[in-house]
């Protein structure tokens, strides 16, 4: 795992920072499923008493690309600023 994608979530007056991320977290989570991937980590670098507004993909380069090229967060992009 030597690279790392930094998604920042950017809450909104319609959506809070927890709901938000805990969309972005169920839809990697389902993509991460769908891909049958387990070489890709996640963390929460900014983490304190909630998980923050970034969450970071860990992995090699080929893997993070596939799956930043992968067409997951569409709906959410087209709903609210990540």
């Amino acid at each position: 795992m030597n690279y790392y994608i930094d998604i920042q979530v950017k809450p909104n007056i319609e959506m809070k920072l927890n709901v938000l991320m805990n969309a972005v977290y169920g839809k990697l989570h389902k993509c991460l499923y769908d891909l049958r991937s387990t070489d890709i980590g996640i963390s929460f670098p900014n983490y304190n008493v909630c998980l923050g507004n970034l969450l970071r993909l860990h992995g090699i380069a080929e893997r993070l690309h596939g799956l930043q090229s992968g067409r997951w967060l569409d709906d959410l992009v087209s709903s609210y600023i990540l």
